[in-house]
């Protein structure tokens, strides 16, 4: 979190589940696997074109970038108070239920 490096490994889990549905089978067989596998190759190979052409990635939504921002400020106060700081942490969690 302090050197802007990913909170979670979420870009991995959504990934997995874009390949999934890409996929559309729990066992798929070995060739329809491969050209899906070429499908994803393809894809992923549109994108760094893109990123090399200069188009920005699609922002992050509001809420993640405004968590982010409440995350550095908090661990940027690491030096006070154990019971201050994990309050501050508390205070950034929301539960959906």
């Amino acid at each position: 979190m302090v050197s802007g490096a990913a909170r979670t490994n979420n870009k991995v889990e959504g990934w997995n589940r874009r390949f999934s549905s890409l996929i559309g089978a729990d066992h798929p067989s070995l060739w329809k696997f491969i050209d899906k596998l070429r499908e994803e190759q393809s894809y992923n190979e549109f994108r760094l074109h893109q990123a090399a052409a200069g188009i920005p990635p699609p922002p992050k939504r509001i809420k993640y970038r405004d968590l982010d921002a409440r995350l550095a400020n908090t661990v940027s106060k690491f030096g006070i108070p154990l019971a201050d700081y994990l309050n501050e942490v508390a205070c950034n969690i929301v539960f959906n239920v």
